[in-house]
């Protein structure tokens, strides 16, 4: 009685995942910056990586050997640029979908108040904003509508953030270390007003400082996945994870049985 209702615990759970899970996400780019692709000095030209600088000062964007979360090297931007700069990736897409663009960021301590830095994904050509993030001060805002705050982000640790895109439905959210922090933000539209234009491919993926400032920006374990049928609800998780939890839970006390007798 007890192997019946188990496999058919575990067959509801199947059938359950199936309906719940979305197909297995498929990965369009991903690196952690490492050799033999690319090698420590400035990132421009390196591995299909270009700079965007409102300061001509593409050198401050670099691959650097000293600082990273997983292997040798990470790229990094000094914020001591005089103006808008940082490494961004053109992917152009003219049908995304849903997109997962992701990636582990650190950013030092400054002295002297800090800059703000961007991570975020624009139309092709830089043309237009999709969403992301902005730091600044330790605060995370939305690029969307009114820039509003959605959590914090601490100096010298890395963070894995997480930044998903909806075409279809033209609204992301931003994920800090495995948390939403915000879902449903419509996509930005103009660079700058943040208008709420309509972004209809996807372009390229940048992280840049906007200046002024002693404190380092650095990325590591970059990657741009296609995530089919978007992202299951957060209910789903939990009712597939309790059901899992719960058959496991069946199968101790079964196994419990048989030892004892």
């Amino acid at each position: 009685m007890r192997k019946t209702t188990l496999l058919a615990g575990v067959a509801v759970l199947v059938a359950t995942a199936a309906m719940t899970l979305p197909a297995a996400a498929s990965n369009l780019y991903a690196t952690g910056f490492e050799g033999p692709t690319f090698t420590a000095g400035a990132i421009a030209g390196q591995g299909g990586w270009q700079v965007f600088s409102a300061s001509s000062q593409p050198g401050l964007a670099q691959v650097e050997s000293g600082v990273a979360l997983t292997g040798s090297q990470a790229a990094s931007v000094s914020g001591s640029a005089t103006g808008q700069t940082g490494p961004f990736y053109a992917l152009n897409l003219a049908s995304p979908g849903v997109i997962d663009v992701s990636g582990d960021i650190m950013l030092t301590t400054p002295t002297n108040g800090g800059s703000s830095w961007q991570f975020g994904v624009t139309g092709p050509g830089l043309s237009q904003f999709a969403g992301g993030i902005d730091i600044g001060a330790n605060t995370i805002f939305a690029i969307s509508g009114s820039f509003g705050s959605i959590g914090t982000f601490s100096y010298d640790v890395w963070h894995h953030v997480d930044i998903v895109l909806d075409y279809a439905n033209q609204v992301f959210s931003v994920g800090l270390d495995g948390s939403t922090l915000a879902s449903g933000l419509s996509f930005c539209g103009a660079n700058g007003a943040c208008n709420g234009a309509h972004v209809g491919a996807f372009g390229d993926a940048i992280f840049d400082t906007f200046g002024g400032s002693s404190n380092t920006g650095y990325l590591d374990n970059f990657s741009i996945d296609t995530v089919p049928g978007g992202v299951p609800e957060p209910a789903s998780w939990a009712l597939m994870i309790a059901g899992f939890g719960l058959a496991g839970a069946n199968l101790r006390r079964r196994r419990a049985v048989t030892t004892a007798a």
